[in-house]
């Protein structure tokens, strides 16, 4: 009995089943997929895009989606991606943060490392979202060919029947290219 320890923390289970591995991005039929949140020895439990639980059996279970290179936009128009931390600003799980674990539409499978409940893995609309950089709209804004300061006012024109045509973004001059971005 003196080589037995005590084991404070309970196991995390299997992290992969045949081809299936833990935060796998599955289809589960034509129009929903889900994110494996636990691996079980004949089956899995994935979280959907509505935010429901399924159990489902590995001979039922979809083939695997890749996040490879898909993005989205927050809810200021900055580009989301796998690996991106951001922050939930509204709806179920507000003050939420993480890192984009798998995108899907407009649906982002959220990773929060400290969180156990389904290990660890959430989901939230990208409008409902903001890039975890701690900057807000002001990007955004002249992104868009608003410009805050009103320097700028030939960029941007108005057509014949008054609707407006926003300016190039090529001739914004932005953050990341030494031009000030406004």
């Amino acid at each position: 009995a003196a080589h037995v320890q005590k084991a404070v923390d309970v196991s995390a289970g299997l992290e992969r089943v045949g081809q299936y591995a833990l935060h796998d991005l599955i289809a589960i039929d034509r129009t929903q997929v889900g994110v494996i949140i636990k691996v079980e020895h004949s089956s899995c439990r994935v979280l959907t895009t509505s935010n429901e639980e399924l159990s489902i059996e590995l001979g039922q279970m979809g083939r695997k989606k890749s996040s490879k290179g898909v993005s989205s936009l927050d809810y200021s128009g900055k580009k989301l991606e796998v690996t991106t931390p951001v922050t939930v600003c509204e709806g179920i799980h507000k003050d939420k943060s993480g890192v984009i674990k798998h995108i899907f539409k407009s649906f982002l499978f959220i990773h929060d490392v400290r969180e156990k409940e389904r290990s660890g893995i959430f989901v939230a609309r990208n409008r409902q979202c903001r890039l975890a950089d701690g900057s807000l709209g002001k990007a955004h804004a002249s992104m868009q060919g608003y410009e805050s300061s009103g320097a700028d006012s030939d960029s941007s024109t108005a057509t014949q029947d008054g609707r407006f045509v926003p300016q190039s973004p090529s001739r914004l001059g932005g953050a990341f290219d030494g031009g000030g971005g406004g």
